[in-house]
C-alpha cells in the first residue's frame, strides 16, 4: 500500500506526478484538469495523503477556484499536507466522507472548503457532481453559489492532539486573557480567508480549525441545498434550503479560532445538536486596533450543550470573544431550542483594555438549564454567561440579553456582567416565562447567582428580569453589587404572577468581597453606593429565611427598596431590609392590598454608626403582624427612621412591634393613617308608629315528642328590620283557640272554652304548653289558661 494514494478518474484530465520535493517534503503534484475561465476542475477516484507527505495542486496564474471531486466509494483521509501552489481557493468534495488526521494540515493561500455534498452548484444552473453517473461534467465559467446534498450526507471528522492554550499571567488580573499558541497544530488558512467544513455529522476530536483575521464555518445538514455567498474573507454559508440538520461535536480540547477577525469574519456554526466538551473552545481574540471584531454565531435546531473543562482543570469549555486593545471584542449570538451548561461550561465576552466588551445575545425557544455541580477544578467557580472587563480595562463590559421559556440554574452557576476596571459593567436582561434559581457552588459554597457587579472604579450595570414566575431557593441570589469605588447597579423584577424568595436573596449592595472576588485577589472596603431594587408582581413571598435587601457595608448610603404587589407575605424569618454599616439607612416603599408578616419576619431600615435610620412607607389596605414579626426603623447614634403607614386596618399580636428608635440619638416617628368613617349621613329616622300585635302572634307550631317543655321563638326573616313594620311574619295567621290536652284513652279531657279570645288591653303571657283541642287541633297555651298537667303526647304541628 502506498503512503499517498491520489488516483485520477480520467474524466477531466487530472495528472498526478508523485515524489516531487515541494517545500522540503516529498509530494504528489497535481497538474492538468479542465480549465474554464477562472475555474479549474479536477476529479479523482481516490484521494488521500499520508503522514509526512504532501499533495499540491498547480495553480495557473488566472485560476481563482480549484474544484476537486472524488467519485470513488471511499472516504478521503488527509494525514499529511494538502496545498495549492498559488492563491486560488480550494474546494474538496467527497460524498463518502473526509477524515483529517492528527498530522493533517492545509497549505492554501486562498480559502478552503471541505464537504461531503454530492454537487457544487453554480449561478448559471450547472452542477459539478461527484456521483458516478456524471463522469463527464459540463464545465462552467460561472461562480459557485451552493452545495447540493443527498438524503443521507456522510460525516466529516477532524482529529488532533488538542489545543495548548494558557492564560496570560497579568498582575492582579481576574479572568486573564488567553495566551494563544504561536504555531498551533491544526487545519489553518492564511490570514483573512475562510475555512469551511460542510457535511453530515461533524466531529472535532482534539482537532483545531484556525482562520486568523478570517472566518470559520461549520455546517451539519441532513440534506437539501446550502447557499454559498461572497464575503470579505472569501465566502460564507446560509441554510435557507435546509429543512433538517445533523450534529456537531467538539471534544478533547478542540479549538475553533478566528482571532483578529473583523467585519463579517468570525465563527459560524449551524447544526441540530451542537456540543462542546473537555475544555473545547470557540475563540476570537482581538489584539490589534481594528474597527470591529468578528462575531461568534452558533445556531442549533434542537440543542446546544457546553460542559466540563480540560483534564487539568485550567481551561473551561467555552465560547469566548475578548479584546486586549482599543478595538471592541466581538458579539456572541446563540440561537437554539434548548441550551445546557454543566460543570463550568460558559459563554463570555471580555475586555482588558480601552475597547468595549462585546454583547452576548442568547435565544433558547424552550429552555436554558445551567448546573454547576460537576466543576472539574476547585480553582474555578461554575460559570455560564460572563461579560466582563478586566482589572486594568477602561472599556466597558458588554451587555447580556437572555430570552427563553424555562430558565433553570442550580449549584452555584453564575450569570454575570461585571466591571473589574475603569469601564462600566454591562446591562443584563433576562426574559423567561418561568425562572428557578437554587443551590450553591459545591466547592466555594457560592450561591447560584444572577449578577451585575463592580469591583473597580467602574459602575455596575442594570439587571432586569421579566417573567411570569420567579423562584429563588436554597441560597440562590439575584445580585447587583460593588466591592470597589464604583457604584452598584440596580435590580428590577417584573413578574406578572409570583416572586417567591424561599431561602434565597435579592440584593443590591456595597459589600466586602464575597468568595468569588476573594479568590481572584479582590477584597477591599467598598466606597461605592448601593443600588436600588424594584419589584413589580402580583404576589411576593419572602419566606424560610429569604431576604430582599439594599445594603451597604461601607461608609456610604444604602439604596431604595420599592415593592408594588397585590399581596405580600413575609413568613418564617422572611425579611425586607435597607441597612448600612456607617452611612444613612435606605428607604422602603411598599404598595399592596395586603401585607402579612408571620413567624419572626421583619421589615427594617437600620443604620450603624452615626447614620440616620431609613424610612418605611407602607400604603397597604390591610396589615397583619403575627408571631413576633416586627416593623422597625432604627439607628445607633443617628436619628431613628420614620414609619409612615396608610391603611384600613392593622391586626397585630402582642409580641409583634412597630418601632422607630435610636439607641443613642433621637427616636423616629410613627405615623399611621386610617380611612375616616363618617356615620352621620348613614343614620335614618325610624317610623313612629308601633307594630300591630295582631300581626306578630303566630298561630302554628312545630314540635317533636319531648320529655321536657320547650320554647317557641319567632326570629323573623333574618337580619335587622329597617323599621318595626318590617317585622311581619311571612306566614298566614289564623286565630288561636284554647283547649285542654288529653293524656291517654283513660284520661279525662278538661273542658276549655273555645270562645275566649285575646283582645287589646289583655296581658300577654308567654306560652309554655302544647295542648290539643277537642277538635284535634294542637295549640300553644299559657299555663294561666291550662295548668301544667305533665302529659306526654305525640303532637304534630298544624297550619
Amino acid at each position: 500500500m502506498s503512503i499517498a494514494q491520489v488516483i485520477p478518474d480520467a474524466s477531466v484530465g487530472s495528472i498526478v506526478t508523485p515524489n516531487q520535493l515541494i517545500n522540503g517534503i516529498l509530494s504528489e503534484r497535481i497538474d492538468g484538469g479542465a480549465k474554464s475561465s477562472s475555474n479549474l476542475f479536477h476529479s479523482f477516484s481516490e484521494f488521500n495523503t499520508g503522514a509526512g507527505r504532501s499533495v499540491y495542486f498547480s495553480n495557473p496564474i488566472d485560476v481563482t477556484n480549484i474544484f476537486t471531486r472524488v467519485t470513488g466509494n471511499n472516504a478521503s483521509s488527509i494525514n499529511g499536507t494538502l496545498g495549492v501552489l498559488g492563491d486560488a481557493n480550494l474546494f474538496l468534495m467527497n460524498p463518502n466522507g473526509i477524515v483529517f488526521g492528527a498530522s493533517g494540515k492545509l497549505d492554501v493561500k486562498g480559502s478552503f472548503l471541505g464537504t461531503t455534498a454530492t454537487s457544487i452548484n453554480f449561478a448559471d444552473g450547472t452542477q459539478y457532481s461527484a456521483t458516478s453517473s456524471q463522469l463527464n461534467p459540463v464545465l462552467t465559467v460561472s461562480v459557485p453559489v451552493g452545495l447540493g446534498f443527498g438524503s443521507n450526507p456522510v460525516a466529516i471528522r477532524v482529529n488532533g492532539a488538542g489545543h495548548n492554550l494558557t492564560y496570560q499571567q497579568l498582575p492582579g488580573q481576574a479572568f486573564p486573557p488567553f495566551q494563544r499558541e504561536t504555531n498551533a497544530n491544526g487545519l489553518a488558512v492564511k490570514p483573512g480567508k475562510t475555512l469551511a467544513l460542510v457535511g453530515g455529522d461533524i466531529s472535532l476530536e482534539g482537532g483545531q480549525l484556525l482562520a486568523e483575521m478570517g472566518r470559520v464555518e461549520l455546517g451539519s445538514v441532513a440534506g437539501g441545498n446550502v447557499d454559498l455567498g461572497s464575503t470579505s474573507t472569501g465566502f460564507g454559508l446560509s441554510y435557507a434550503g435546509v429543512s433538517e440538520f445533523r450534529d456537531i461535536a467538539l471534544s478533547q480540547k478542540s479549538l475553533i479560532d478566528a482571532s483578529e477577525s473583523s467585519g463579517d469574519g468570525g465563527i459560524y456554526i449551524s447544526g441540530r445538536q451542537i456540543s462542546l466538551t473537555d475544555g473545547s473552545l470557540g475563540l476570537i481574540q482581538t489584539g490589534t486596533s481594528q474597527a470591529s471584531a468578528g462575531i461568534i454565531a452558533v445556531n442549533a435546531s434542537e440543542l446546544i450543550k457546553l460542559t466540563g473543562a480540560t483534564t487539568d482543570g485550567r481551561i473551561r469549555t467555552q465560547l469566548t470573544s475578548e479584546t486586549t486593545t482599543s478595538a471592541a471584542s466581538g458579539k456572541i449570538q446563540v440561537s437554539t431550542k434548548d441550551l445546557i451548561f454543566q460543570g463550568g461550561g460558559q459563554v463570555s465576552t471580555r475586555t482588558f483594555a480601552t475597547g468595549k466588551g462585546g454583547d452576548a445575545v442568547i435565544n433558547a425557544s424552550n429552555s436554558i438549564i445551567a448546573d454547576g455541580s460537576a466543576v472539574s477544578n476547585p480553582r474555578f467557580f461554575s460559570g455560564a454567561f460572563l461579560t466582563v472587563n478586566g482589572r486594568t480595562a477602561t472599556g466597558g463590559a458588554g451587555d447580556l440579553t437572555i430570552s427563553t421559556k424555562q430558565f433553570t440554574a442550580s449549584n452555584g452557576t453564575l450569570f454575570s456582567t461585571a466591571s473589574f476596571g475603569g469601564g462600566a459593567g454591562g446591562n443584563f436582561v433576562l426574559n423567561a416565562e418561568d425562572i428557578k434559581l437554587s443551590g450553591k457552588d459545591p466547592v466555594f459554597d457560592g450561591p447560584t447567582d444572577l449578577r451585575v457587579g463592580s469591583s473597580g472604579v467602574g459602575d455596575g450595570g442594570s439587571l432586569i428580569v421579566n417573567t411570569q414566575q420567579l423562584t429563588l431557593q436554597e441560597g440562590a441570589r439575584i445580585n447587583a453589587a460593588t466591592t470597589g469605588s464604583g457604584n452598584a447597579g440596580s435590580v428590577t423584577i417584573n413578574a406578572s404572577k409570583l416572586v417567591d424568595v424561599r431561602g434565597g436573596t435579592i440584593t443590591s449592595s456595597a459589600v466586602f468581597g464575597d468568595v468569588r472576588t476573594v479568590i481572584n485577589g479582590y477584597e477591599s472596603i467598598p466606597t461605592g453606593k448601593a443600588g436600588g431594587i424594584k419589584i413589580n408582581s402580583d404576589r411576593l413571598l419572602v419566606r424560610d429565611g429569604g431576604i430582599v435587601t439594599v445594603t451597604n457595608n461601607g461608609p456610604t448610603n444604602a439604596g431604595v427598596l420599592e415593592i408594588n404587589a397585590r399581596s405580600v407575605l413575609l413568613d418564617n424569618k422572611g425579611s425586607l431590609s435597607a441597612t448600612t454599616r456607617l452611612g444613612e439607612g435606605g428607604n422602603i416603599f411598599l404598595d399592596a392590598n395586603t401585607l402579612i408578616m408571620r413567624r419572626n419576619s421583619t421589615m427594617t431600615t437600620s443604620a450603624g454608626g452615626t447614620g440616620d435610620g431609613g424610612n418605611i412607607y407602607l400604603n397597604v389596605k390591610a396589615i397583619t403582624q403575627l408571631e413576633n414579626s416586627d416593623i422597625t426603623a432604627n439607628a445607633i447614634q443617628g436619628r431613628g427612621g420614620n414609619i409612615n403607614i396608610n391603611t384600613q386596618g392593622i391586626f397585630r399580636s402582642n409580641d409583634s412591634d412597630i418601632n422607630a428608635t435610636s439607641e443613642l440619638g433621637i427616636n423616629g416617628e410613627i405615623n399611621i393613617t386610617t380611612l375616616d368613617v363618617k356615620q352621620d349621613s348613614s343614620l335614618r329616622e325610624q317610623a313612629s308608629n308601633f307594630v300591630n300585635t295582631d300581626n306578630i302572634v303566630s298561630s302554628s307550631c312545630l314540635a317533636n315528642r319531648n320529655q321536657q317543655q320547650g320554647r317557641f321563638v319567632v326570629s323573623g326573616n333574618g337580619g335587622i328590620a329597617e323599621n318595626p313594620n318590617d317585622s311581619d311574619l311571612p306566614y298566614q295567621l289564623i286565630q288561636v283557640e284554647s283547649t285542654i290536652p288529653f293524656a291517654n284513652s283513660s284520661s279525662v279531657v278538661p273542658t276549655i272554652s273555645t270562645n275566649s279570645k285575646w283582645k287589646v288591653g289583655d296581658p300577654i303571657t308567654e306560652a309554655t304548653l302544647l295542648v290539643r283541642t277537642t277538635s284535634g287541633k294542637v295549640l300553644l297555651q299559657s299555663a294561666s289558661v291550662a295548668p301544667d298537667i305533665g302529659l306526654q303526647q305525640n303532637l304534630i304541628c298544624q297550619m
